[in-house]
């Protein structure tokens, strides 16, 4: 669940989120293929590194 509002729609959370700006769009995607594609991290230690992110920002899902 989001931290922030996101109007009532159609779609997952996430397409509505998107939708809010979806000039961001591309720039995610290119983000995330950099830390994932790029990295020398295994991604098991990107997804530790993610989860103590969410715990760090007191995100719980």
């Amino acid at each position: 669940m989001a931290n922030i509002d996101i109007p009532p729609g159609e779609g997952t959370e996430a397409q509505r989120v998107w939708q809010l700006a979806p000039a961001f769009a591309d720039v995610e995607r290119r983000f995330r293929e950099a830390v994932t594609e790029g990295s020398v991290l295994p991604s098991s230690e990107i997804e530790v590194a993610r989860m103590r992110i969410a715990q760090i920002n007191d995100c719980h899902y």
